[in-house]
């Protein structure tokens, strides 16, 4: 991986914390924001959705409406989906992957609440597998 200054904190955009937060309210889901942009990132990179790459950074930066959710170094593997990242959106540029890293995870906890949050207001575990799996 290519030696790129990580920042310290994590932030992601508005809409996706009030969606993470909508999933969190619900005992028998994940249990903390750093959880859900985890699988959100996840879910990202194995769809290969370029979509987050179009958000812009402004919506996460500290000086707009971006909420941060910790630092960096507080996710979990980071490196290693920093990583696998670059592995496949090869045409990103290699000096972005920490901003978009947090772009996939506000990208992916929104894709959680539209396709995998159900009426019973439970993450549908068994629908992820059966589309990454």
């Amino acid at each position: 991986m290519i030696d790129i200054k990580k920042p310290t904190p994590f932030r992601i955009t508005k809409e996706a914390n009030d969606a993470g937060e909508e999933i969190l309210k619900e005992p028998g889901n994940l249990g903390t924001i750093s959880e859900l942009a985890i699988l959100g990132i996840t879910l990202v990179i194995k769809s290969e959705d370029k979509i987050h790459q179009s958000i812009e950074w402004s919506t996460i930066s500290k000086d707009s409406s971006g909420i941060m959710k910790g630092r960096m170094n507080d996710y979990e593997n980071h490196e290693s989906l920093a990583f696998l990242y670059q592995l496949t959106f090869k045409d990103s540029e290699p000096n972005d992957i920490w901003k978009n890293i947090q772009k996939a995870a506000s990208q992916g906890i929104l894709i959680l609440k539209s396709k995998y949050f159900t009426h019973q207001k439970l993450i549908d575990w068994e629908a992820i597998n059966k589309d990454f799996l």
